[in-house]
């Protein structure tokens, strides 16, 4: 990893707040215990002012410090992940986004009517806070609910209404 990508990953660790490092470090000791790689290099990484590769180095086990580049980047990846999850509901696009990628997973294991219903709540949602890009992206996986049964289920109406819904949704 270059100087500047250390760098990202120490000015992430430094960006974080009180509640975000607390966060990681129960999201991190769930996946692998209370002292894991990322806990230590973290934990290295916080105390320090300025971004002192050497010095950190001399503080970590040495089969941490050997594989630094690797560890930061599975520090940097291990704290994005953790920010998404601890951030997952603070907005109306992050909630629809979760929501569609839960009813994505659904459709894909064929539950069919759990991920319909996901899909219910979350165009009533967006509808109700003008997101257009998600409607398209809720009217999409409805016709592939519809169209994995070639069309049986829905009547000549629902496809007109779907398809005059998504056309003034586009305008």
């Amino acid at each position: 990893m270059s100087k500047n990508s250390s760098d990202k990953v120490f000015q992430l660790v430094k960006s974080l707040t009180k509640p975000e490092k607390r966060y990681f470090k129960v999201y991190t000791s769930k996946q692998a215990g209370d002292k894991n790689n990322h806990q230590l290099l973290f934990d290295a990484m916080d105390k320090q002012d300025e971004y002192d590769e050497e010095l950190m180095k001399k503080g970590l086990k040495s089969s941490l410090a050997n594989s630094l580049p690797t560890a930061k980047t599975r520090l940097y990846d291990a704290l994005l992940r953790a920010l998404d999850s601890y951030h997952a509901n603070s907005s109306i696009d992050a909630q629809l986004k979760r929501t569609l990628h839960c009813a994505e997973i659904l459709y894909k294991k064929g539950l069919y009517d759990q991920s319909q219903k996901l899909l219910d709540g979350a165009k009533k949602l967006a509808y109700r806070y003008d997101k257009h890009t998600s409607l398209l992206e809720i009217f999409m996986w409805e016709k592939l609910l519809i169209e994995k049964d070639n069309y049986e289920n829905v009547g000549d109406d629902e496809l007109e209404a779907m398809m005059h819904e998504n056309t003034r949704i586009t305008k």
